[in-house]
């Protein structure tokens, strides 16, 4: 007898220390997203701003040696100038200055119009690259060609010299602040705070909820790796779905309607950081095929929300996700009319208890 009870407490404390270590991981990886998220603008090394596609949404700076007076206002904010500039071989670039501090360069638009003999040297301007708008190409080719005093410019031929993008010097490293990695983070400590407190109270859904959350990760890795396909990966949510309903009866040793809820709920919520990592590896393949040596897989984890923005896919994003939720309410459906639902203990009991009455004329 007392070998059976020390057999039991050692398999009551596996799934019990499967369950610890699980909150302690979702714990480290919240904070370390809050972390990340922190440190991002510390952590950026901005490189030298190129105007081809392959380099866009890099913390950049761009050092120029003549500067125009604003030809438009950005569309966005009319504070915001939208300005002709060259740097120190000749290139030209299209740049996007604060009205409140052009005074600040003041020196540098003299020298650039003749009314200052004095060179006061390259500005540096640092800023995040921004998509050059079709209605600004026309403000580009007619004050363009008046700067440059010739008639070289037209309409077909800006991305030629311009390149698409223009540097924003509007926006600072600190602005960009990223609310995926605070988001996830956010969760991950919740989560990990409330699996903490089910467990202290002896909740044996403590458990269930551990081994479902791990199920559900494991499931996630097929989505991730079926991220090319488009839409279709959406139909790895079913797959995570089964495998969080395994992990939860393997450590909790028990299944019913409230546990089938819980996880189908942390698939559906597992599902969208499974979605952001599919798409990052995306993202960073694309800047590999350009040649974007200088971007790091890092870089792209922590403005992985910047890219989406800036390359319209957050159409896409939420259609996967929706493809992947259809997906699995209608597996959910299909299960559900094969089988009955699940019972509680109390109505299995009572449902297997004869009725003596029946036997009765």
């Amino acid at each position: 007898m007392e070998g059976r009870i020390k057999h039991r407490q050692r398999e009551r404390k596996g799934p019990e220390m499967v369950c610890f270590l699980c909150a302690l991981c979702l714990l480290l990886g919240g904070l370390l997203c809050l972390f990340s998220e922190k440190q991002a603008g510390f952590r950026s090394k901005p490189e030298y701003f190129c105007a081809s596609l392959e380099h866009a949404g890099a913390y950049s700076y761009l050092d120029i040696q003549y500067l125009s007076y604003p030809i438009a206002s950005y569309v966005s904010n009319e504070d915001h100038q939208i300005c002709l500039a060259e740097d120190m071989e000749g290139y030209p670039y299209i740049v996007c200055l604060d009205e409140t501090q052009l005074e600040s360069y003041q020196e540098l638009l003299d020298y650039t119009y003749g009314d200052s003999g004095e060179d006061p040297g390259l500005l540096r301007l640092y800023g995040y690259p921004q998509a050059i708008q079709e209605e600004l190409k026309d403000y580009i080719v007619e004050y363009g060609n008046q700067f440059w005093d010739s008639s070289f410019l037209t309409r077909e031929n800006v991305s030629e010299y311009f390149g698409s993008y223009f540097l924003d010097t509007t926006q600072t490293e600190a602005e960009q602040r990223n609310w995926v990695m605070t988001g996830c983070g956010v969760f991950l400590l919740l989560f990990s705070a409330v699996l903490l407190l089910l467990k202290l109270w002896g909740c044996q859904r403590a458990l269930g909820a551990a081994g479902a959350f791990l199920g559900a990760a494991a499931g996630s890795v097929l989505w991730i790796l079926t991220g090319r396909f488009g839409a279709l990966s959406g139909a790895a949510g079913v797959v995570m779905i089964i495998l969080a309903r395994k992990g939860y009866r393997l450590l909790a040793k028990d299944f019913d309607r409230t546990a089938a809820v819980l996880c189908t709920a942390l698939s559906f919520l597992q599902m969208i950081p499974a979605n952001l990592a599919a798409y990052v590896l995306e993202i960073y393949r694309a800047f590999g095929y350009h040649g974007a040596g200088g971007v790091t897989l890092g870089h792209v984890i922590v403005h992985v929300g910047y890219y989406l923005s800036e390359y319209r896919q957050w159409g896409s994003f939420v259609l996967r996700l929706t493809v992947g939720y259809a997906l699995c309410v209608g597996a959910l459906m299909i299960a559900s009319k094969k089988r009955p639902s699940e019972k509680d203990p109390k109505e299995a009991v009572d449902s297997s208890v004869e009725d003596p009455e029946q036997y009765e004329e």
